[in-house]
C-alpha cells in the first residue's frame, strides 16, 4: 500500500469512522472489476482501475495498521460459520479431583476393605497409583488439546486475512495470481491443521469422559466447556526426593513375593558354589573367545544336576534383575521430570520471551514503513508457533511428573521416551508461506 499517502491522511484527519471505511473499501471491489456509471465513456478501463486503486488506497491509510485492521474489524462485524472456539475455564472448572471421585463409582476393585491382607493390599495400592496416574494424563491431555486447538483457531483466522487481503490485492491489479495462490494454500493448510486439532480436541475429551462411567451425551458439551483453557503453571522448580529409590521399592508390590522365593529357594553356601562355577565358566569362555563359538559352559555335575540350586539361582536372579531394573527407572523418571522442566523453562522464559521480542520489532518495523502487512502476518504465525511449543512442553513436565509420583507410590512405569523430543503436529508451524 502507499505509506505516504496513510501518514499524510493521518496527520490530516486522523481517523474515519470505520463503517464509512469499510463501505468504501467493500466498494473498491467492484469498481475494480467493472467500469463505474460516473465515468465518461471515453475513459480507458486502465484510467478506472487507476482511480479505484487510489481510492482505496486512501481510504486503507487512515487506518494505522492498514488492510488488516480493515479485514479484522468485518470479520467482528460479521460473524461467519467457522472454528468454534476452545472451551475456557469457568467458574466451576474440571480439575482431576472430579474424574477421579466419578471414576471411583464404576471401579469397585480400587476399594480397601477391611479384611485385606499385606500382600493385597500393597497390590491394590499399585493399582491404585496406576489408576491415578490415567486419571492425570487423561485430563492433561484434554486440557492441551484444548489449548492446541486454541492457537490453531488463531493461526486460521491469520491466515484468512492474508488470504482475503491478497484476494482485494489481486482485484486491485496489484499482486499477480501465483501469490494470491500462495496465500491461498496457506489458508488451507491452517484450514486443515484446525480440522485436526479439533479431532484431537475430540478424541482426548472422550478419553477423559470415559474414565468417568456413563455420561449422558447432553452431559459431554457441559463437561467440555468446563476444562480449563490452558495447563497449570510450572512450579517453581521440578521436585526431588533423596528417600526416591527406596520408595519406588518399598511400595511395589512384587518386591516381597520375589524376597521370599529367594529366600525359600536356597541357602546362601549353595549359591556360593554356584557363583563359583559361574565365574569359572565365564572365565574359560572368555579365554576362548566364546562370543562367536559355545556359551560358558558348568562342567560340575553336582551343582547343574541340582534342581534346588538351579531354583534358587534363577529366584535371586529375577530378584536382583527385579530391583536393578526398579532403582533404573527411579533414576530414569527423576532425570526424565528434571529434563522435562528445563525445557518447559526454557521454552516459556527465553523462547516466549524473544519471540515477543521479535514480534514487537516487527511491529516498530512495520510502523515505520520498513516492513509490509505480510512481514506482520507472519510475525503473528511465529508467536502462535512459539505459545504452542510453550504449551506442549508444559504437558510433557506434567506428564513426567505423575509419572514419576506414580512410580514413587507402587504404579507402572512406562519409561520417559526421549527427552530431545520436540512438539509435533504444530497448527502453526505448517502454515508459513513466503513472500
Amino acid at each position: 500500500m502507499n505509506h505516504g499517502h496513510r501518514s499524510i491522511a493521518l496527520r490530516r484527519h486522523g481517523r474515519l469512522r470505520t463503517a464509512a471505511a469499510l463501505a468504501g473499501l467493500l466498494a473498491f471491489g467492484s469498481l475494480a472489476a467493472a467500469p463505474s456509471l460516473a465515468q465518461p465513456a471515453a475513459e480507458s478501463e486502465h484510467a478506472q482501475a487507476l482511480k479505484a486503486w487510489q481510492r482505496a488506497n486512501a481510504l486503507v491509510a487512515e487506518f494505522p495498521r492498514g488492510h488488516m485492521d480493515l479485514l479484522r474489524w468485518e470479520a467482528r462485524q460479521v460473524p461467519e460459520p467457522g472454528p468454534q472456539g476452545s472451551h475456557g475455564a469457568s467458574t466451576d472448572p474440571l480439575q482431576p479431583a472430579e474424574v477421579l471421585r466419578a471414576s471411583l463409582r464404576w471401579r469397585p476393585e480400587l476399594l480397601s476393605r477391611p479384611d485385606m491382607g499385606g500382600v493385597e493390599r500393597a497390590r491394590l495400592r499399585s493399582q491404585w497409583a496406576d489408576h491415578v496416574r490415567q486419571v492425570q494424563a487423561a485430563w492433561l491431555e484434554a486440557v492441551a488439546a484444548n489449548e492446541r486447538h486454541r492457537y490453531a483457531t488463531d493461526v486460521l483466522e491469520n491466515a484468512r486475512v492474508g488470504a482475503e487481503l491478497a484476494q482485494r490485492m489481486v482485484q486491485a491489479g496489484n499482486w499477480s495470481e501465483a501469490r494470491l495462490l500462495r496465500e491461498q494454500l496457506t489458508e488451507t493448510r491452517a484450514r486443515q491443521a484446525w480440522l485436526s486439532s479439533g479431532l484431537a480436541q475430540r478424541v482426548r475429551l472422550e478419553a477423559l469422559v470415559r474414565l468417568m462411567g456413563d455420561v449422558e451425551d447432553s452431559q459431554v458439551d457441559a463437561l467440555a466447556a468446563r476444562l480449563p483453557g490452558q495447563l497449570p503453571p510450572l512450579p517453581d522448580q521440578a521436585p526431588t526426593d533423596p528417600g526416591a529409590p527406596a520408595l519406588a521399592l518399598d511400595h511395589w508390590p512384587p518386591l516381597d513375593t520375589l524376597r521370599a522365593s529367594a529366600r525359600r529357594a536356597g541357602t546362601a553356601t549353595d549359591l556360593a558354589a554356584w557363583d563359583q562355577a559361574v565365574d569359572d565358566a565365564v572365565r574359560a569362555a572368555a579365554a576362548a573367545d566364546a562370543a562367536a563359538g559355545d556359551p560358558p559352559f558348568v562342567a560340575d555335575r553336582r551343582l547343574t544336576g541340582s534342581e534346588r540350586i538351579e531354583h534358587a539361582a534363577q529366584a535371586r536372579a529375577a530378584l536382583q534383575l527385579a530391583i536393578g531394573a526398579r532403582r533404573s527407572q527411579t533414576r530414569e523418571a527423576q532425570a526424565a521430570l528434571t529434563s522435562r522442566y528445563a525445557l518447559a523453562r526454557l521454552a516459556q522464559d527465553e523462547l516466549l520471551a524473544r519471540q515477543g521480542a521479535a514480534e514487537q520489532d516487527t511491529l516498530r518495523r512495520y510502523n515505520g514503513m520498513l516492513l509490509s502487512t505480510w512481514d506482520l502476518l507472519a510475525s503473528a504465525r511465529e508467536r502462535l508457533a512459539a505459545l504452542d511449543e510453550a504449551a506442549q512442553a508444559r504437558l510433557r513436565y506434567w506428564l513426567a511428573e505423575a509419572d514419576w509420583r506414580s512410580l514413587l507410590a507402587g504404579g507402572r512405569y512406562a519409561g520417559a521416551g526421549d527427552a530431545s523430543e520436540t512438539p509435533g503436529g504444530n497448527p502453526a508451524a505448517d502454515n508459513e508461506g513466503g513472500h
